[in-house]
């Protein structure tokens, strides 16, 4: 199965801790690769907000 991935921080503060992009990553990678899906896209947003408009790359 091909799938894309979308991960994303609201803060710096989530930013550093477990909740980092690479952190997010490297987990959805995992679970992908477990399952034998393909990620064929990935898309990161850095201090958006998920309760705003202004998160382009969930848009997509």
């Amino acid at each position: 199965m091909k799938v894309v991935s979308y991960v994303r921080v609201s803060s710096d503060r989530q930013a550093e801790k477990e909740l980092s992009i690479p952190a997010q990553l490297k987990a959805i990678q995992q679970f992908c690769q477990d399952r034998g899906w393909i990620i064929v896209r990935e898309y990161i947003e850095r201090g958006k907000s998920a309760k705003t408009e202004t998160a382009p790359n969930f848009k997509r």
